[in-house]
């Protein structure tokens, strides 16, 4: 029968839950936005039924009234405080301890700038991933990402979709599914709450409204964090091993592609190593991605990304993406990635280099010059050492 199977009150109550007031603000603005998306979401089992329709012309109303296509375009105001929701008593049962309850080992996977990919197991690729492709897929969790061209004609692209689906739990969490586009980084699922669970062990953490966000499963013990930067979206994640593995004996199973685990297919795989052991220069040409010159002369980007203090494989993807792009997002967005290792997984971030440091460009990245006169030149990965310790020796935060 026609609308057995309408939900549009869990719509409804999602919406209740967040307690924020109706106004012409951007945190409400997101909420509609996010409630008008579970809204459509049920309208396939809420055919004929008055409620459904009643609410979806009030979302329409009020987004309207509030002018949120507006709102949402201007961004989150810079003072806006971060909530951050107090942590209730895990339910027995919701805290991972292993799929065989021994000690906890992590892997790291993130995705950022033109693509660059660093997988599970520690390869870093940069490819040309173009539509709709698989980061992860297991039984507990899965994450896809959509990249687009960053010019027209060009084979290099960026991420401008991300998806994330924590699988259900029968103890611990209904299935929630996450969606982020090159335009909007929501605070909340797509049925508009920012938990899951009876002990809210699934949750969203909003860092910096519109900018940064994390999704926390305590019950895997996975940490998401999800970044837009200038167009584009980055992805980091930090899950144990043994629950990272399960993808990849899911994929000898029933040939499933996970790129975090297998890395790009070798086709979609770019070898930027023969792009950035050129003769470097003004007039170095990119291999991929341009035709003619490259977007920014060689010096100059190699001095915007050393201001980032970059080092390895991330200096190796800002130098290639400014190249290619001449977007300068690009190398912030290799910044942001090397702070993100450095926070889930530090003893990760001293990765070799992507290429031979044989040759000119790879020599000009080693040494960062201290700005002012006289002062002594740093090696980056003496600071990246400096770090490692201190990180080590405060423990974790």
């Amino acid at each position: 029968m026609a609308g057995a199977h309408c939900e549009v009150n869990k719509c409804a109550r999602a919406i209740k839950e967040d307690h924020i007031s109706p106004g012409p603000t951007y945190h409400f603005c997101t909420l509609l936005e996010s409630y008008d998306r579970c809204v459509k979401a049920t309208a396939k089992g809420c055919r004929g039924i008055l409620e459904f329709h009643s609410v979806s012309s009030l979302v329409i109303n009020w987004q309207l009234r509030f002018n949120c296509s507006e709102v949402i375009a201007r961004g989150p105001p810079p003072s806006t405080p971060v909530p951050h929701l107090r942590r209730p008593t895990a339910l027995p049962g919701c805290s991972y301890r292993g799929l065989h309850q021994g000690h906890l080992n992590f892997s790291h996977c993130a995705l950022f700038g033109d693509p660059h990919l660093r997988t599970f197991h520690n390869d870093f690729q940069t490819c040309q991933l173009t539509g709709a492709w698989p980061l992860i897929a297991n039984p507990f969790l899965a994450v896809q990402v959509t990249n687009e061209p960053v010019m027209p004609g060009s084979t290099v692209t960026a991420t401008t979709r991300v998806t994330v689906i924590i699988r259900e739990h029968h103890l611990c969490t209904k299935e929630k599914t996450y969606e982020a586009r090159m335009d909007s980084l929501p605070s909340t699922f797509v049925d508009g709450t920012r938990t899951g669970g009876p002990d809210r062990g699934v949750r969203i953490r909003e860092e910096d409204p519109g900018r940064h966000v994390e999704i926390h499963a305590r019950h895997l013990a996975a940490r998401i964090v999800l970044r837009r930067v200038g167009r584009y979206l980055t992805f980091a994640a930090k899950l144990p091993t043994d629950l990272a593995a399960t993808g990849m004996r899911q994929a000898a199973t029933d040939g499933t592609l996970e790129l975090c685990n297998q890395g790009c297919p070798i086709p979609e795989r770019i070898n930027y190593h023969q792009a950035l052991s050129g003769s470097g220069g003004e007039e170095w040409v990119a291999v991929y991605g341009r035709k003619g010159p490259s977007a920014l002369p060689l010096r100059d980007c190699q001095a915007i990304c050393r201001q980032h203090n970059l080092t390895g494989a991330y200096y190796d993807a800002c130098l290639f993406d400014l190249l290619t792009t001449g977007d300068i997002s690009f190398s912030e967005a290799a910044r942001d990635a090397l702070k993100d290792v450095l926070n889930l997984y530090p003893s990760l971030a001293l990765i070799n280099r992507t290429f031979s440091s044989n040759n000119q460009v790879a020599a000009a990245a080693v040494v960062v010059t201290a700005a002012g006169p006289g002062r002594p030149e740093i090696l980056p990965s003496v600071l990246l050492l400096m770090y490692l310790l201190v990180a080590y020796f405060l423990g974790p935060t």
